[in-house]
């Protein structure tokens, strides 16, 4: 009986050889294939983590299992990047510009004032300066300027714009270092800025950083609880720690162009800081060369300025405009007697939606628009009267 199974096992037909060759290769590159991603997880993953450990780092397996696939970091070192240096760095350029403005008071001065400095910026190659001050009395005032280089000179004052409290000073030179200007209504709130000013013991720059922590569109410079329309009003707000010794010193962006100078105005008994933004300069700058800072317009009122949140608190219909308007409600208190304003029939009370062309919103308030005029021009000044619109002609 076995003899006959064993005789019927070898008597069955053997499988072509060719198709055991396949099985044999397809078995093969399974096995080839799966040894190969074990083998890439290993040297990849596994053998790296391994290394980590000293015990296996220093075997030669190791080293060569790895090659250069893998960079064993065997020390730690804490890396310090000191904001100094880099702030120094990127502001490098703007530095060269930043200037000292030494003022003392003149020979024939009966009462002396005390000296004074603060910092200030050169705009132009030509030698136009600016700083900021709080009233100016040239004939009695003598500026001298020191660059960061060290050179000194005697300044002449071109102009100073009481609508922005700018000084413009000028040197006699060519070819100095000027400040590139930005457009400040790009500028937007967590924009990262830089006070500079120049030490008067080293003559080395010293900054204050920080951020644009606000567009202040509302702030009014009059230091009154009312807008004047003689006044700048919009400025940026930054959250430098101590304003005080940067008075009239620039501050710049990152690129080293100017985005506002720093000011100061007086409310109450605390005085306000903030920076006049760089394209309320750049006017200033502009009318200080044509000779025409001195011809701004003077409307003569006091107002406040209007937006969604004011306009319904008081139930007003208009959300954009200037409100004439004082605190007792008096007509002599917000439109000024023999002013622009007055002699156009400007009431307390009334609101101003338009000057010309443009309309009054809190991006144009009134006194920008008003201060792009100059004395002896004529404007049609749209009002909302008791709720009627009308148009005044007001003749600057």
């Amino acid at each position: 009986m076995d003899s006959q199974n064993s005789s019927e096992k070898n008597s069955q037909p053997k499988k072509p050889w060719h198709k055991r060759c396949i099985r044999g290769v397809l078995f093969l590159m399974v096995v080839l294939i799966f040894g190969g991603v074990s083998g890439a997880i290993f040297v990849k993953a596994v053998f790296p983590w391994l290394a980590t450990f000293p015990v296996f780092a220093e075997n030669s397996f190791f080293q060569q299992a790895i090659g250069d696939n893998v960079t064993i970091i065997n020390k730690t070192e804490q890396v310090v990047v000191r904001e100094d240096s880099s702030i120094n760095t990127i502001t490098s350029q703007a530095s060269a510009t930043v200037v000292t403005v030494i003022a003392k008071p003149g020979q024939d001065v009966a009462i002396p004032k005390p000296v004074t400095i603060s910092s200030g910026v050169i705009l132009t190659g030509d030698g136009y300066i600016v700083t900021y001050a709080d009233s100016v009395d040239e004939k009695e005032t003598i500026y001298k300027v020191i660059l960061s280089d060290g050179h000194q000179y005697d300044a002449s004052v071109e102009g100073f714009d009481s609508y922005t409290k700018l000084l413009f000073l000028k040197v006699e030179d060519s070819n100095l270092p000027a400040i590139a200007l930005a457009n400040s209504n790009d500028v937007r709130p967590g924009k990262k800025v830089v006070g500079i000013a120049n030490s008067v013991i080293s003559r080395e720059s010293i900054f204050t950083t920080g951020i644009v922590s606000a567009v202040d569109v509302t702030f009014n410079t009059s230091g009154e609880v009312v807008a004047s329309s003689e006044k700048l009003e919009g400025v940026l707000r930054t959250d430098f720690v101590d304003h005080k010794k940067f008075l009239g010193s620039p501050v710049v962006d990152y690129n080293s162009e100017l985005v506002g100078v720093i000011a100061k105005v007086a409310i109450g008994d605390n005085e306000e800081y903030y920076e006049i933004p760089s394209n309320a300069v750049r006017d200033a700058l502009n009318r200080t060369v044509d000779k025409t800072l001195d011809k701004r317009a003077v409307l003569g009122v006091s107002y406040q300025s209007l937006n969604k949140f004011n306009a319904v608190a008081k139930d007003f219909e208009q959300e954009n405009g200037a409100l004439i308007f004082s605190p007792s409600g008096r007509q002599g208190l917000a439109v000024l007697a023999g002013s622009s304003a007055q002699k156009a029939g400007i009431k307390v009370g009334d609101i101003i939606t338009k000057v010309g062309q443009t309309g009054v919103s809190p991006q144009t308030p009134l006194s920008t628009i008003v201060a792009g005029y100059s004395i002896g021009e004529t404007v049609e000044m749209t009002i909302i009267r008791e709720k009627k619109e009308q148009v005044l002609t007001v003749k600057f």
